[in-house]
């Protein structure tokens, strides 16, 4: 039998396994910033006011709202990096399209939806870029509240962000083996800014 004695305080080794647990902590938290405060911008953007929840990993008591849609998305973290492929999906009640704004004529709530996950999909791309990393969001599809369900069942490493709203919470998830350890600040980056118009 072998007996390890403890490590004494101020090891290098200890203070190394703490700043690099204390790392993790960080990184985690900084990814889920930069997705809670994009959810939060879609709904300002149409007049709603969300208050984010912790984010969890597929927690199993969070009940899907009526209306989802769902997009794909390749993410490349770093130049030399090989990309991963995601989905990303935005669950809403539909007693909340009642009180959105929307400029122009109201879309219905099946056209909405998918523009509201292609509009989350665009502003986490654009938090991401400092990062050094490229997200690719490919068209948003719409989803039935069972298969969100399912989907949300079946994936263990699920990424769940909550927000309240007056007319009850909207749910995202994000699928994906993100390298949270390749969140490093590089500056920020010369990018259009939500809501420009891009000619190409």
């Amino acid at each position: 039998m072998v007996i390890r004695a403890p490590l004494p305080q101020g090891s290098p080794l200890l203070t190394s396994n703490r700043s690099a647990a204390n790392k993790a902590v960080a990184q985690r938290g900084q990814l889920d910033t930069i997705i809670s405060s994009a959810m939060v911008d879609v709904f300002r953007s149409c007049g709603v006011a969300v208050a984010p929840r912790s984010a969890r990993d597929g927690s199993g008591d969070v009940r899907i709202p009526d209306v989802s849609a769902a997009i794909g998305f390749s993410l490349r973290q770093g130049t030399d990096a090989k990309a991963i492929v995601g989905r990303l999906t935005l669950s809403v009640p539909e007693d909340l399209f009642t009180i959105m704004r929307v400029q122009g004529t109201k879309p219905l709530q099946l056209d909405l939806i998918r523009e509201l996950t292609n509009q989350l999909a665009a502003r986490i791309k654009h938090r991401l870029l400092p990062f050094d990393a490229a997200l690719q969001p490919a068209l948003p599809g719409l989803l039935s509240r069972m298969a969100t369900e399912v989907l949300k069942a079946k994936s263990p490493g699920l990424r769940v962000y909550c927000g309240r709203t007056l007319r009850g919470e909207v749910v995202v998830t994000v699928e994906g083996e993100i390298d949270e350890s390749r969140l490093v600040y590089s500056g920020a980056a010369d990018v259009a800014n939500e809501g420009d118009v891009i000619v190409f």
